[in-house]
């Protein structure tokens, strides 16, 4: 049986030098809470002063199934007057679900006592999400801490495909939306809610993430639904119609197989009565095979008592003897020889359900078939492919014989000629080997690089003109878990696999390189 648990997060950006910082406040596996994706928010979205925005997102770690339900306000960091800073809660379940009224119920009352408790006029008390004041217990927190409610028909394959929903994000409005979201999420990885005009027009500008409106007459969220239900029952019709298709080809080889065996049967059975009458009319014939055999010899052994007692001439009974063995040769090709039987070949049903093994055997069987074919008519002129070859040898050996006569004596005298000109004119040329410089691998092997979240953090922190090694300490700093922790002290192996995997991001001078333009995207991590 799966594990099922509840996690609660608490976050928030807090500038210089933690910048974004997620902390679990309450989770069932200490593991699990340790390697799920960051909630910080891409530049893609931003929060307002006054502006709430929601979430629902999906996530797999391991053989853990995760639904995560997360809010998002504006709080100031306490040595920075940047916008688009917030606070935010979120509460994950594993492996099922919860009923999301209740969830929503949970969320908004951990986030307000989040937001009370660590917030002075708007601005954060602290500067790490660790040090967030302990929240008590919730009002509905035994409905959702052992969540039961299966997960059903949701693929949790990622695409890195977020969309966002301007809509009523009032308590009962959006946990029914919550509740839709979950097939939605086949299609998105996150899907996000606000209610705030400001919000709607920032990512509008942006154009990264879809928005889409349900409002007033404008329901596109529920066209998003159906439209993903339309797919989904297109899918199963178009393999319904293959299903039925096959059964029907199926059938056919059923009715075509039976009849094929029934005109076997009836071949057989004429061939069976067909065999009979051969065999007694061969067993007739050799009766008869054997009286004429009993002639000839009784008329040769006449003329021999003939002989013997001296009652016919020596040449008459040759001349009789000959006549006879005339006779006997005309008539022995007349005998009939015993009818073979007719062999009756035992009926084998044809499928046309192939598979791939299937064709390879049918391609070998053709193969091998052609093969012994081809053995049986080299068997049947093999005789006179030996007399050919005999004679195109004997040619060619004369051939030969002639060039070598000839034409060698002048052509070893050009190859004299044309190597001393390729002496004269040909220079050595110093070969330099070609140095090739591996980069020393990281230890572990990087195995994935940041996502799109992550690495436009990391953009947002990196100046131009900053040195690689600065690059480095910036990356190390805002992903602990998937870099930092792993590669502490590689610093500068992990430079120079960083400085391959974005050159166009570099620039040298004097033997230093320092970041340039554009967004490094290739950043090596470590998932565990």
């Amino acid at each position: 049986m799966v594990n099922t648990n509840c996690y609660i997060f608490a976050f928030a950006t807090f500038g210089h030098p933690n910048d974004f910082r997620q902390t679990p406040f309450k989770y069932g596996n200490p593991e699990i809470a340790k390697q799920v994706k960051v909630f910080d928010l891409s530049n893609a979205i931003k929060v307002f002063p006054n502006s709430t925005i929601y979430s629902i997102r999906k996530e797999s770690i391991r053989s853990s199934k995760l639904i995560s339900y997360s809010i998002y306000s504006f709080a100031q960091e306490q040595a920075s007057k940047r916008d688009g800073t917030f606070i935010g809660s979120s509460i994950m379940l594993e492996n099922a679900i919860a009923d999301e009224q209740y969830v929503l119920n949970c969320l908004n009352e951990f986030h307000q006592k989040l937001t009370e408790n660590n917030l002075n006029n708007g601005i954060l008390k602290v500067n790490h999400s660790k040090d967030f004041i302990p929240i008590s217990n919730l009002r509905d927190f035994d409905k959702i801490e052992n969540p039961q409610i299966e997960i059903a028909d949701l693929n949790f394959n990622t695409n890195n495909k977020s969309i966002v929903v301007y809509c009523d994000t009032s308590p009962s409005r959006l946990a029914a939306f919550f509740s839709k979201s979950i097939d939605l999420l086949n299609v998105y990885d996150t899907i996000y809610f606000t209610n705030s005009d400001e919000v709607a027009k920032f990512v509008i500008q942006k154009g990264i993430f879809k928005l889409i409106q349900n409002v007033g007459d404008k329901l596109e969220f529920e066209r998003e639904i159906n439209n993903l239900l339309e797919e989904r029952k297109r899918k199963r019709e178009q393999s319904i119609s293959e299903f039925e298709r096959e059964v029907q080809r199926i059938n056919d080889d059923k009715t075509r197989t039976i009849q094929e065996f029934k005109n076997q049967i009836e071949q057989s059975e004429r061939t069976h009565l067909e065999n009979e009458r051969k065999l007694t009319e061969s067993k007739e014939d050799i009766n008869k095979t054997g009286q004429f055999y009993d002639d000839f010899l009784n008329k040769t052994k006449n003329l021999i008592n003939q002989l013997r007692h001296n009652n016919g001439k020596l040449e008459e009974v040759k001349q009789i003897h000959n006549s006879n063995k005339i006779l006997f040769n005309n008539g022995i090709s007349d005998l009939k020889r015993p009818n073979y039987t007719t062999t009756i070949p035992k009926p084998k049903p044809k499928g046309n359900l192939h598979t791939e093994n299937q064709r390879q055997d049918f391609e070998h069987r053709s193969d091998h078939k052609r093969r012994e074919e081809r053995e049986e008519e080299d068997k049947v002129y093999k005789i006179n492919i030996y007399k050919v070859a005999t004679l195109v040898l004997a040619f060619f050996l004369i051939f030969t014989w002639v060039y070598f006569l000839f034409y060698k004596s002048n052509t070893e005298n050009e190859k004299e000629v044309i190597q001393n000109q390729e002496q004269i004119n040909t220079i050595p040329q110093e070969q330099k080997p070609v140095e090739i410089t591996k980069i020393e691998d990281l230890n572990p092997k990087s195995n994935s690089i940041l996502n799109e979240n992550d690495f436009r953090i990391v953009a947002k922190n990196l100046k131009p003109n900053i040195k690689l090694e600065d690059v480095v300490k910036v990356i190390f700093i805002k992903n602990p878990t998937e870099i930092s922790s792993i590669y502490s002290g590689q610093e500068a192996i992990y430079s120079k696999h960083l400085l391959e995997l974005n050159k166009n991001c570099f620039e040298e001078k004097e033997g230093i390189y320092y970041f340039a333009k554009d967004t490094l995207r290739q950043i090596p991590s470590y998932k565990k």
